[in-house]
């Protein structure tokens, strides 16, 4: 493996657990309120991000729509890192296909 590929899986993998932190975070908010250390501000965050994003109008929405698509492409693990084969087709069970 070479160095840009670890490095890029290395990436997706700290992309994909701090991800995964933000619905914990939202939750701890609901329970036990604002006030927690380093999650409190979660939710106000979030919510001030989207209104950013809806202020702009069409362009903030084509924008969230494009984040949305890149943290779908990371969480799923679809993304275009260097070096990532593709998917082989598959076989269809006639002799002689591949």
């Amino acid at each position: 493996m070479s160095f840009l590929e670890s490095l890029f899986d290395r990436i997706t993998k700290v992309t994909k657990f701090f991800i995964s932190l933000v619905p914990l975070a939202i939750a701890l908010t609901v329970l036990f309120g604002e006030n927690l250390p380093f999650v409190g501000a979660v939710v106000g965050n979030l919510i001030e991000l989207l209104n950013s994003f809806v202020g702009e109008g069409l362009l903030g929405l084509i924008g969230l729509v494009i984040v949305i698509y890149l943290f779908a492409l990371v969480y799923k693990g679809n993304g275009s890192a260097v070096g990532q084969a593709p998917l082989a087709p598959a076989s269809t069970g006639i002799p002689g296909d591949v």
